[in-house]
């Protein structure tokens, strides 16, 4: 008898839930379901969580859960499963109690797209390919090897994109940001903290205007020597700031310093702004670079 691809990849993930189930006990709770390629997986913890959300060569979702401090008896889980995409839903009967417990192992179709939310905790995403909105009230979202397009954000946590090829937004209200993408763009923005943006490849996109901003902290750009860009730097420093800040650059800028301070924003504490621009490699896309009490470094990627 033939197998055809959809039963073979039921019948390989039940032979994976035999073993974990013997191997971990009663613990964790394990649920499969159809997954096609270009689907979509939706994933709200509403009371907070964790999740790591893996893709796989299987036409399926396999889906395990556990929360480790206080059990799974208090959580309410819906799933709705329907035409290949996944819903699930998980909120407390009594949003008082701890739920940092919570954790989501969650394999999908490597071509497949993600809407991660979670009330608080770390959302870690590996290796799939499409539209991915991941979203976490406090803590860490981690991207790698991902493509396509992505919104990250965090309320208050850090940000970490590597070996990636992506367009879209990382969006911190306080953290660190890094990204290495492979290829791609990203605006990138924390309310504080340092950030850090890493373009390995050149490749052919429209001209526009890219952000890299950083309320307070120091940014990283780093890019190939023969990158075509204009930059446009803007670096505020507060009269009271401990330290001086500067912009450094491995490519050819002009720099530029106001000579008054500027009372407009606050009066206690008056601003100077550095300003560097630079037209390299013919232009093409705009790098508008802003922080505020920090330095600014663009790097020729070594």
């Amino acid at each position: 008898m033939r197998l055809n691809s959809l039963t073979r990849s039921i019948l390989i993930l039940a032979t994976l839930i035999l073993i974990s189930v013997l191997a971990a006990g009663e613990e964790s709770i394990y649920k499969v379901f159809p997954g096609n390629p270009g689907g979509k997986l939706t994933l709200k913890m509403e009371n907070g969580g964790s999740a790591r959300v893996i893709s796989w060569d299987q036409e399926i979702i396999g889906v395990t859960y556990e929360d480790t401090r206080i059990g799974l008896d208090v959580w309410n889980m819906s799933f709705d499963a329907s035409g290949g995409n996944l819903s699930i839903i998980a909120t407390l009967d009594d949003p008082q109690l701890d739920s940092g417990g919570l954790h989501f192992m969650i394999k999908v179709p490597r071509e497949f797209n993600l809407n991660i939310n979670s009330g608080g905790g770390n959302v870690t995403i590996e290796g799939a390919d499409g539209t991915i909105i991941a979203h976490t009230a406090g803590g860490l979202a981690h991207l790698n090897n991902v493509s396509g397009s992505a919104q990250v954000s965090t309320g208050g946590g850090n940000i970490k994109i590597t070996e990636s090829r992506l367009t879209g937004s990382a969006t911190a209200g306080g953290g660190n940001i890094f990204v290495n993408l492979e290829s791609g763009w990203m605006d990138v923005e924390t309310g504080a903290g340092d950030v850090t943006v890493e373009i390995e490849q050149i490749e052919m996109i429209p001209s526009r205007n890219t952000l890299i901003r950083s309320g307070l902290g120091d940014v990283t750009l780093t890019v190939p020597e023969n990158y075509p860009m204009n930059l446009s730097i803007d670096l505020a420093y507060t009269q009271r700031a401990t330290r001086s800040y500067k912009i450094n650059s491995d490519f050819d800028i002009t720099q530029s310093e106001t000579p008054e301070w500027d009372y407009s924003v606050n009066r206690d504490n008056p601003v100077k702004h550095i300003n560097g621009s630079g037209r390299i490699n013919g232009g093409s896309r705009t790098y508008q670079i802003s922080t505020m009490n920090g330095n600014v470094r663009v790097k020729k990627l070594r």
